[in-house]
């Protein structure tokens, strides 16, 4: 009787085929994941500019060593230019994640109810209607922001780190390598949350 009931259910996948389906079906969609990759490095060069930029402007116009002060609305108008830009950008970029997150699940939701059709009766004899309808209404909701928002912010943030990292070390060396010695920490410390936290997530969820 257990085996009848166990041969109904569809295999449960493990993280590496999961993230191979996920990468076709985001794959499927490489013109918007490909201007949403451009604009968060745009993005990401933009934002390490204006702080560049005010540097500059405080250097030579505020406050310079040479005692000669240079004109501040040029580095004004910079800024002022750059932060146009980045906001442009910025809303380009949400707009093709937001539109990958929303095909992504589409055609999701498409795969589950064909599936759904090729199911025996036996398994909706054994789950719940309203489980069977959660997953294919809430469930798919995460897939989405993650496809569509976490992907490519996960790479505009490791833009950024590297970014930022090289600009310390042109403006000092010394500070830079001081600032970076805490990120391993950091990181060994981020997988212990997300290992403790994950499968405490999964319990709450089922």
């Amino acid at each position: 009787m257990s085996r009848r009931f166990l041969s109904v259910d569809p295999p449960d996948l493990g993280l590496w085929p999961t993230a191979k389906g996920l990468a076709r079906q985001w794959q499927e969609q490489w013109r918007l994941v490909t201007v949403g990759l451009v604009c968060a490095f745009v993005y990401s060069g933009l934002s390490l500019a204006i702080p560049i930029v005010i540097r500059h402007a405080i250097d030579s116009s505020i406050a310079p060593k040479s005692g000669h002060h240079k004109a501040l609305w040029p580095y004004l108008v910079a800024v002022v230019l750059l932060a146009l830009a980045r906001f442009g950008i910025n809303f380009t970029r949400r707009y093709a994640t937001a539109r990958t997150g929303i095909r992504v699940e589409a055609r999701m939701r498409e795969l589950l109810y064909q599936a759904y059709l090729r199911y025996p009766r036996a398994f909706y004899d054994r789950h719940a209607t309203g489980q069977v309808v959660s997953r294919a209404t809430n469930d798919l909701y995460p897939v989405r922001y993650f496809i569509g928002w976490g992907m490519t912010q996960g790479l505009q943030s490791l833009m950024m780190i590297c970014g930022i990292a090289i600009v310390l070390f042109v403006v000092n060396a010394k500070l830079a390598a001081i600032a970076l010695i805490a990120m391993p920490l950091v990181a060994i410390l981020t997988y212990n949350f997300g290992r403790r936290v994950m499968p405490i997530s999964r319990e709450v969820q089922q």
